[in-house]
């Protein structure tokens, strides 16, 4: 919870509450990120970092099951979250690129 507050007060990310969201797996679907990228899609990771492989890709303005999150800051990594991007399958997006 201390980390969610941390990054809703950092203002990099949104995040909103969708009682009506609703997944059968062992996440909490209460926390959604809004993807939002000047082109028409982003990638999602299988690390959080840039150079990891893509899994998959997500439209611009996809709603995805927050997950969790890292700070890679002191790396210059930035900070990214864990999302779940298919039913039971997970993968990180660059919270550069959501709102």
């Amino acid at each position: 919870m201390i980390i969610l507050l941390a990054v809703f007060l950092s203002g990099s990310l949104v995040f909103a509450q969708d009682p009506k969201h609703a997944i059968d797996s062992e996440i909490d679907a209460e926390y959604f990120v809004l993807i939002v990228t000047k082109g028409n899609s982003l990638n999602v990771r299988q690390t959080p970092s840039a150079s990891s492989p893509v899994v998959a890709s997500l439209p611009n303005n996809s709603k995805v099951p927050f997950v969790s999150s890292t700070n890679n800051a002191a790396s210059g990594k930035g900070t990214w979250f864990q999302v779940e991007y298919s039913k039971g399958k997970l993968g990180w997006v660059s919270s550069g690129y959501s709102r």
